[in-house]
């Protein structure tokens, strides 16, 4: 090795030339020991000598016990085929590399998609949202979970998410593991959770696959959490007595705000889904004496539009605050729903009302998140109106039609959950001044308000 340096040094020279014009220059030249003619000009002898040291360091790199391998590969690329040999041999069976070769040519795919960031692939699909008009609450859903993505992974490429990396997001549990909740809680995350974190980012990289930023959705292989089934919960009469009551306060606590007494009754006694109320607008009711009526209007592919016989309690309770036009939805009602629920005494977060410097409301609600009030149940308006329209009616099919669900499905979730006498009771909770005398007349609603006891 040593007279290998020794040669090399030797037959790469180094001597100072001038230009026509008198300026200086250093030139290398000399033959390598392949034979190959070196010949290189330099503005300072410094940059020459660099060079010509780096000839040598290849040179002996690629020496081999003093010999030198006289090869058109670079070092680079003979390190390179001594891994792939190596992982070769791995694989029972005879195997060279030119086979390796053949067979990724004949199964290789040209690259089909373009690189676009997490950052930006977001900002367009919630871009998109907007475009195809998704409610406020869906959009906002969308934008907190790839939020909380792009925090993590904003830089980098779509295509590059892989499918191990998604499952780990969606399923982890232990603090080293990457994902969207808070590493001490991740143990408690609910099923049904999971699966919602799954369902926004597979509607996302669903869009990046139609936009060519990747090859495939890596949620595709992330199979969905098993969550167990339970019986829907109601609330019990007094308890909706109390938020009625509770809805009809705040509007003498707070003129300032929007009232949302028809919001809660709609849910409550025309059992009506929250985001069908907030696409409502006063000209969808038909208040016709003896026949009112309100038109949802429907969403996506399926049903358009579907008619509700308004109950006479939703009637009385909602007619009053009936316009010519405009959405029936305030634009803050999150925060209006919330204070509602504390003033009728149920345990709401204080973040939640957002009622601190309130005059009026902060001492009402001060001990509004004490464990000893009772937890909110989960779209409980829609539930006890299903529940209690059952009760009474005992017919599968007529609450199916009212409530726009299968007769199989309203059976089987809230067949039995209430007694007759709580049902009577609901039915029954009216605002001031109502004319129960006429209501309990209405052959109509006989069997909600005691005029039929057949059932």
């Amino acid at each position: 090795m040593r007279e290998l340096s020794k040669w090399n040094i030797d037959k790469l020279k180094i001597v100072e030339k001038r230009t026509p014009g008198g300026k200086s220059y250093f030139q290398m030249f000399g033959y390598l020991p392949d034979g190959k003619k070196i010949r290189k000009r330099f503005e300072t002898e410094s940059e020459a000598k660099r060079s010509r040291r780096e000839f040598v360091l290849e040179i002996e790199e690629e020496a081999s016990g003093g010999e030198y391998r006289n090869t058109k590969l670079s070092r680079e690329d003979e390190r390179d085929a001594e891994v792939a040999l190596k992982s070769l041999r791995q694989i029972d069976g005879e195997h060279t590399l030119s086979s390796a070769v053949e067979f990724f040519k004949s199964n290789y795919k040209e690259k089909s998609w373009t690189d676009k960031t997490i950052d930006d692939a977001i900002e367009l699909y919630v871009d998109d949202c907007k475009n195809r008009n998704l409610d406020i609450s869906t959009l906002t859903g969308y934008s907190h979970r790839l939020r909380r993505m792009s925090l993590a992974w904003g830089n980098r490429m779509v295509a590059e998410v892989s499918q191990a990396e998604l499952y780990e997001w969606i399923y982890c549990r232990k603090p080293d593991q990457v994902g969207p909740w808070d590493k001490s809680a991740r143990k408690t995350v609910s099923n049904n959770e999971r699966n919602h974190e799954r369902a926004t980012l597979s509607a996302f990289f669903s869009f990046c696959l139609s936009s060519k930023w990747c090859e495939s959705s890596p949620v595709v292989g992330v199979k969905t959490s098993t969550v167990k089934g339970a019986d829907p919960e109601a609330y019990d009469p007094e308890e909706v007595r109390r938020i009625m009551s509770a809805a009809v306060r705040y509007e003498k606590l707070c003129p300032e705000d929007e009232s949302l007494v028809s919001c809660i009754a709609m849910g409550f006694f025309a059992g009506m889904r929250r985001k069908e109320i907030m696409r409502l607008d006063w000209q969808d009711f038909d208040w016709e004496e003896g026949e009112e009526t309100v038109a949802i209007k429907g969403k996506g592919k399926g049903l358009k539009r579907r008619v509700i016989d308004m109950t006479p309690t939703c009637i009385e309770w909602v007619k009053p605050y009936a316009k010519a036009k405009g959405s029936v939805w305030p634009p803050n009602q999150k925060k209006l729903n919330y204070r509602i629920l504390a003033l009728a005494g149920f345990k709401i977060d204080p973040t939640y009302i957002n009622c601190k410097t309130h005059e009026v409301l902060a001492p009402l609600l001060e001990d509004s998140n004490d464990a000893s009030r009772p937890s909110t149940i989960d779209n409980g308006l829609r539930h006890s109106g299903l529940t209690y329209h059952l009760r009474l009616t005992n017919h599968d099919g007529e609450t199916a039609l009212w409530g726009g669900n299968s007769p199989q499905m309203i059976h089987n979730q809230y067949k039995g959950l209430k007694t007759k006498q709580q049902a009577r009771d609901y039915w029954a909770i009216l605002p001031e001044g109502s004319n129960r005398k006429a209501i309990r007349a209405d052959k109509r609603w006989g069997k909600l308000y005691g005029c039929d006891e057949s059932n």
